[in-house]
């Protein structure tokens, strides 16, 4: 799309979507691999780069399936020869992969980097399912150089986990995180606090399951739900239970764009609330969410404490 618009080939200051270009997706395995050579990257100890997109899952907050309509990816041969070239050219092992969900090829891929001899580690969101389970599977993703797992476990309550739909169960968590972390994988676990529907108690469970699997957990972050107005997998059927601007209709035309709630429980108070207790319990667990590299430090520091097999701290990529 970007290429005809900038030929001029379609009309200005409108906000383009799929339709407008009746959805054609672009191959991925025909795109060029990324020039960074107009960025300091002494200051970045990684690098970006991406397999695939979409997701082939309806999370009911996510956006991802309504943006990229469907599941696209790059030939395993074509991903590697690209993070071979951007290691070539711009000197840099750790890739941060910018994939929604690695799970259709992160077998391939850590068997390729494994039977080519690549020496490259990659930090790339993961959702928990079967595969996640097997504990000779991840040891072997850490083989093939699996830094760091991001992972949306969203709840420890199983009625919070069926009303998102995750197709998960809590259990699962419970064995792939202790999978991954036993193998070294960073865990940079993210939560939602006030989905539609949570009770007190589905919360509890939450902070109980963050007790419980608290050495197997590298990073933990929270944030509150967020509605809008149309673009999640449920947007439309929450506009069931009614909705409402969250700021005065006098602030109205203050706003480029206004912000949505929905009227429901938990109400938004709520939702802020739970998420403050969840980062104070969290600092009691001593679970960290890193940001600066003192921090940073400090968590891989206990990370590998924790795992023998951890793998290579953030600094040691300077």
């Amino acid at each position: 799309m970007l290429p005809r618009y900038l030929m001029g080939e379609l009309p200005l200051n409108k906000v383009y979507m799929l339709e407008d270009i009746n959805f054609e997706l672009i191959d991925l395995n025909t795109l060029n691999v990324p020039n960074y050579e107009d960025y300091n990257l002494q200051e970045y100890p990684t690098i970006a780069a991406s397999v695939s997109r979409g997701c082939i899952f309806k999370c009911s907050f996510c956006a991802e399936t309504q943006f990229w309509k469907e599941y696209h990816r790059k030939e395993v041969q074509k991903a590697v020869d690209e993070l071979t070239e951007l290691y070539e050219k711009y000197g840099r092992r750790l890739f941060v992969l910018t994939d929604c969900l690695i799970n259709p090829l992160v077998t391939q891929l850590a068997e390729e980097l494994i039977q080519q001899k690549k020496d490259f580690y990659w930090d790339v969101t993961l959702k928990i399912d079967k595969q996640v389970c097997n504990a000779i599977t991840v040891e072997r993703w850490r083989q093939g150089g699996f830094y760091r797992a991001r992972l949306g476990v969203e709840s420890g309550s199983q009625q919070v986990l069926d009303m998102i739909d995750k197709k998960i169960t809590v259990d699962q968590i419970r064995t792939s995180l202790k999978n991954l972390a036993s193998a070294g994988i960073k865990t940079t676990t993210y939560w939602i606090a006030g989905h539609p529907g949570e009770t007190e108690k589905d919360f509890q469970m939450t902070l109980d399951l963050l007790t419980e699997l608290k050495d197997y957990i590298y990073e933990a972050e929270c944030d509150p739900f967020r509605y809008y107005y149309t673009g999640q997998v449920n947007s439309e059927e929450w506009s069931n239970v009614g909705r409402s601007f969250l700021y005065p209709e006098e602030a109205k035309d203050m706003l480029i764009v206004q912000t949505w709630q929905l009227n429901t429980e938990p109400s938004r108070e709520v939702m802020y609330e739970r998420g403050w207790w969840f980062k104070e319990h969290c600092k009691k667990l001593g679970i960290p969410n890193p940001y600066s590299i003192s921090e940073i430090y400090q968590a891989d520091e206990r990370w590998k404490s924790l795992h023998d097999n951890a793998a290579p701290s953030f600094l040691s990529f300077l």
